[in-house]
C-alpha cells in the first residue's frame, strides 16, 4: 500500500502540482466574491422590497 503511494505521488508532475496548488488557493477568493455578491444582492432586494 505505501509503495503505490509512493510511486504515485512521485509520478505527479511539477505541472500540474502548480495547477492543484493554483486552484486551491483560488477557493478562499472565490468564496469571499460570493459571499460579498450574495450580501450585496440581498441587500439591493430588501431596500427594492422596501419601496
Amino acid at each position: 500500500m505505501t509503495e503505490a503511494l509512493t510511486r504515485d505521488s512521485a509520478e505527479i508532475s511539477p505541472s500540474r502540482y502548480s495547477m492543484t496548488r493554483t486552484l486551491l488557493t483560488k477557493v478562499p477568493e472565490a468564496t469571499a466574491l460570493l459571499w460579498i455578491t450574495k450580501i450585496l444582492a440581498t441587500g439591493m432586494g430588501e431596500t427594492a422590497a422596501d419601496r
